[in-house]
C-alpha cells in the first residue's frame, strides 16, 4: 500500500498539497452542515450553531454516517 505525502512549509500547520497513491480511496463529500445546537438562539448566530469544535462534532457524525 502506498504512502500519502503532505507537502509543503514545515512551519505551516496545513500541507499545501497532498499526494495520493492510486491503491486509495479518496471521498469528496459536499453539503454537510452542522445542526442547531441550542433551538433557542437567535438563527445564524454563533450561539445557535456553536463554535468550531462543536459544529465540528456534528459535521464528522453525519460524514461516520455515510460510511
Amino acid at each position: 500500500m502506498g504512502r500519502i505525502t503532505r507537502m509543503g512549509s514545515d512551519q505551516t500547520q496545513y500541507a499545501e498539497s497532498i499526494s495520493i497513491p492510486s491503491d486509495i480511496s479518496l471521498v469528496y463529500v459536499s453539503g454537510i452542515f452542522a445542526d442547531i445546537g441550542d433551538s433557542s438562539a437567535p438563527v445564524g448566530t454563533i450561539k445557535a450553531y456553536g463554535y468550531t469544535q462543536t459544529q465540528t462534532v456534528f459535521i464528522l457524525n453525519k460524514i461516520q454516517n455515510i460510511f
